[in-house]
């Protein structure tokens, strides 16, 4: 029992004796460097028979080094100076420009002292204003957590930017009385110029440069804005940037003293409003119906009271117009210009001053598809007449009889054609009656009209319940044993060649009157127009009898009715030596001065002709000629001749197979033709005539009939190639207009050559252009540079991702350029708005695009002219690939990282062109 007392009390020693001595060299970091060796530890209780890590682990567990002992901190974000300070427990640091909130996690290096534990950061809390950082962390061992604690840092800049600046009492401009506030900011147009001319006042007397360097500020902007121009007045706007230029402070301060302005009434005006707007009562009337009874004025986009401004400045309003005739009024936009005449109350001053504006959002008239379904018509007083006979009777009446005949329904006009005519800005409305089916009792009415600055525009619609008709057709079914007298001794070409003239008199038949067909047919009030017979199975003798019908009253016309007549003389079959005259005689009479390259694109203009052995007459090599001569010799199963085309000898050599005495043989006709190809020599075509005009002309008046050329050519052979006539020459602009405003401002005019085939009768264009006119320099109202800069800054399109219809857009899109992004697509302008519809084609209907517009800043550049794809156009080659030469369609397609993006250029009024992307997703 004494001895494992003392072993006991030998443990208790041994354990007290460790955890303070190791713990001490812990501290110090040297246990492992320690010169203790723990040999003599178990020496001196050799004695024991317990093991030393059996007394430890059964009585005490092993103490944990504190985390402020264990963490040393290395840098914090590459800030090396950080010095402890025991006294106040956190570490301080100087020199520093970072601010305490810029500290993130990632900016923090440590280590740990005894390397066995590991250190978590918990969160960050930063004072800015005092330059402080708390960090929580957290020690662990293993996945053990051990303790949290706190490190605290000062000493981060502390911003003292507000500070400074309530140091400064005023502004003033150098100069600025020389100036009226509009000549100051266009003479000091930039920062620079503004920061050399600033004077500044402070309550510590320190001028700009030593206030700006000594409290570490600078000027990011000024901007001059004006209060009056006639009392020279402007707020002095000054944004100061603190060090770091993370924080500005804008100061405006008021600034007299500018020279004054004169007073007109142009410039009181536009010191009163910026803009003007007739009332709300605008949208139910569009641009040509409208009287304006209010106005509202505008300044900055802000509704300012004008008419007690006008009342102190002395200003009246002595006219108010609307401008339905300018070409700025746009009534399918529901734009219209709108003038105002302003004068002085003062009967002394006669000055006046007339603001023009283009007002928006009156009633858009329908354009002519949408004003196509607005005619629901009919026709009144129908019921007892036939088809044909109404149409002859209103076809006869004058346009406002013919509107009081239809009867016309449509409530949102009140059934008024006068009042449709009004509401939708139609000039000329007419209507005429086509019989479609004058027995069925069915017609077209056809209506034409020609709405505001628009081309005449044709509708159709199908009216019915006329009194109905016995068809020709119907008549000649009661017909029946129609044939020909006199035809078994003839063949059938020489039963046509004896009776061309006196057909009907050959025909029999029998008819419900038992008359005659013509006398039958005449008491029908039915005459014959033509009569035919046709060849269609000589061999057999049997012919086509082919009649065309009239009614006397032209009701019906045209009416074609067929019979077959056989028993005609049968024709024997063509002997082998007469077969050989006929193939022997067979020639392509083509020119040989067409063009080899025009005459292979239309093979199908080749002909052949043979000598036919029984009347030597030439005819065409067909199978329907060739078959009427009972030819065996040819299979008619096959091609009747096949067609060699030998391009470096430019010449064609056809081959016809036959079989004589069961010998297969082949003729062979050759025809060697010109070189080329009519478009390759068309300028040789063009010199011979040379057009020419005035010098000095003026491209915009020049006419058809100022152009000057050699008259006797006219219709004549050219000695370029006799087989090619000229037929004229005329002014031809471009379709684009553009391009068209390109060439007149080069003083230079596009004619059109026409030369025509003799052969063929196929017409040849060719253009040139003639120089030598009046130069006009090109000039736009479209702010062209601004657009640009918005195509630079992706700011030109609006793509609103919040909007409702964002996704549907972008998956029509998408399904229509498919996944390569290679899919034709353009985007058309609507109705002049900023709005886009999707379109593959010009045939194509489009999508209306209602998340993706024109920006309102890259809108205003159009200020007058609203067609955006003049200067808003197709990139220079198409998400396709090809070239877009003119077109002036913008597309959709992928960027090189796949993603979509709006593909376009911007072209100045010289027509240059700058491609941009903007993306979509």
């Amino acid at each position: 029992m004494r001895k494992k007392g003392f072993f006991s009390l030998l443990q208790k020693v041994f354990l007290l004796f460790y955890n303070k001595y190791i713990r001490i060299i812990y501290k110090e970091g040297v246990l492992m460097k320690n010169k203790i060796k723990l040999s003599l530890i178990f020496t001196t209780i050799s004695a024991g028979t317990l093991p030393l890590a059996s007394c430890y682990g059964t009585d005490k567990k092993e103490e944990e080094i504190k985390a402020q002992d264990d963490f040393r901190l290395k840098s914090i974000a590459n800030i090396n100076n950080a010095v402890f300070d025991q006294g106040q427990k956190v570490y301080k640091i100087s020199n520093t420009t970072k601010v305490a909130s810029e500290i993130e996690k990632e900016h923090i290096k440590w280590e740990s002292v005894s390397g066995k534990y590991s250190y978590t950061i918990d969160k960050l809390d930063a004072n800015d204003s005092k330059g402080e950082l708390e960090i929580f962390l957290t020690q662990k061992k293993g996945t053990s957590e051990i303790s949290k604690f706190t490190i605290r840092f000062q000493g981060f800049y502390v911003d003292k930017f507000d500070e400074k600046l309530n140091f400064i009492e005023s502004f003033d401009l150098k100069e600025k009385e020389k100036y009226t506030v509009k000549e100051y900011v266009a003479k000091f147009d930039n920062l620079q110029k503004l920061q050399s001319n600033l004077v500044l006042k402070t309550s510590n007397n320190k001028d700009l440069n030593t206030f700006l360097n000594e409290y570490e500020v600078s000027i990011k902007s000024i901007t001059i804005e004006e209060i009056s121009t006639f009392d020279g007045e402007a707020n002095l706007k000054v944004t100061f940037e603190n060090k770091t230029k993370s924080k500005t402070k804008e100061i405006v301060y008021k600034l007299v003293g500018f020279k004054k302005e004169i007073q007109t009434l142009e410039k009181v005006l536009k010191s009163i409003f910026d803009r003007i707007d007739v009332l709300e009562d605008k949208k139910n009337s569009n641009v040509f119906n409208y009287q304006i009874s209010d106005l509202r004025y505008f300044k900055n986009n802000l509704l300012v009271d004008a008419t007690q401004e006008f009342a102190k400045k002395g200003i009246i309003v002595k006219q108010k117009e609307t401008d339905s005739s300018s070409y700025e009024t746009d009534a399918f936009a529901g734009m219209l210009k709108v003038n105002i005449t302003f004068g002085w109350s003062d009967l002394n001053k006669s000055e006046t001053f007339t603001w023009s504006e283009i007002v928006e959002g009156f009633k858009e008239i329908k354009n002519n598809t949408e004003l196509e379904n607005s005619f629901n018509v009919d026709l009144k007083e129908k019921s007892n007449k036939t088809a044909q006979e109404y149409a002859n009777n209103f076809n006869a009446l004058d346009d406002a009889q013919k509107e009081a005949h239809i009867e016309f329904t449509n409530p949102e006009y009140q059934n008024s054609f006068a009042k449709l005519k009004s509401e939708e800005a139609i000039e000329s409305l007419k209507f005429e009656i086509k019989v479609i089916d004058n027995f069925l009792g069915k017609v077209e009415l056809i209506i034409k009209w020609q709405q505001w600055k628009q081309l005449p525009y044709t509708c159709k619609k199908i009216i019915v319940g006329f009194v109905q008709k016995e068809s020709i057709e119907q008549i000649m079914n009661k017909v029946t044993n129609v044939n020909l007298s006199d035809k078994e001794t003839k063949t059938v070409e020489e039963y046509i060649s004896e009776n061309k003239d006196n057909l009907t008199n050959k025909i029999t038949a029998t008819t419900p009157d038992s008359s005659t067909l013509v006398d039958y047919l005449t008491s029908k009030k039915v005459k014959i127009d033509k009569h035919e017979l046709i060849n269609i199975n000589p061999v057999e003798g049997v012919a086509k009898l082919k009649l065309t019908l009239s009614y006397l009253d032209k009701s019906q016309e045209g009416a074609v009715i067929e019979y077959t007549i056989s028993g005609f003389k049968k024709v024997n079959s063509l002997n082998d030596d007469r077969f050989k005259n006929l193939i022997n005689s067979l020639e392509i009479i083509n020119s040989p001065n067409n063009y080899y390259g025009d005459f292979v694109k239309e093979i199908s203009l080749l002909k052949l002709q043979y000598t036919n052995p029984d009347n030597n007459k030439k005819e065409d090599f067909n199978e329907e000629n060739l078959k009427k001569l009972n030819i065996s010799q040819i299979d008619f199963t096959q091609n009747l001749y096949e067609v060699k085309q030998i391009e470096n000898k430019h010449k064609i050599v056809v081959n016809v197979k036959y079989t004589i005495s069961g010998s297969g043989e082949t003729k062979s006709v050759e025809l060697v033709l010109k070189e080329g190809t009519f478009g390759y020599n068309s300028q040789t075509f063009v010199e011979e005539i040379k057009a020419s005009l005035d010098a000095n002309f003026d491209p915009e008046t020049v006419k058809d009939s100022d152009l000057k050329y050699d008259q006797s050519k006219k219709d004549k052979e050219t000695t370029t190639n006799s087989l090619f006539k000229f037929v004229s020459v005329q002014i031809d602009w471009p379709k684009q207009d553009s391009y068209k405003k390109d060439l007149q401002s080069k003083g230079q005019v596009r004619v059109k050559y026409i030369f025509i085939n003799s052969e063929t009768n196929k017409e040849y264009e060719v253009h040139d252009i003639i120089e030598g006119g009046k130069k006009k320099p090109k000039t736009t109202d479209v702010d062209v540079e601004k657009l640009k800069e918005l195509a630079q800054n992706n700011t030109i399109f609006t793509i609103d991702k919040t909007h409702s219809n964002y996704s549907s857009d972008i998956e029509a899109i998408k399904k229509m350029i498919g996944t390569d992004g290679k899919g034709k697509n353009r985007l058309d302008q609507v109705n002049n708005k900023n709005k886009f519809q999707l379109r593959k084609g010009s045939k194509n209907n489009g999508t209306v695009l209602e998340s993706i517009k024109l920006s309102e800043d890259a809108w205003k550049c159009f200020t007058t002219k609203k067609k955006i794809n003049d200067f808003i156009a197709s990139p220079s080659r198409f998400n396709t690939g090809h070239k877009a030469g003119i077109s002036k369609y913008m597309c959709f397609g992928l960027d090189n990282s796949g993603k979509l993006v709006i593909m376009f250029s911007i072209v100045d009024v010289e027509g240059n062109r700058t491609d941009y992307q903007m993306p979509v997703e």
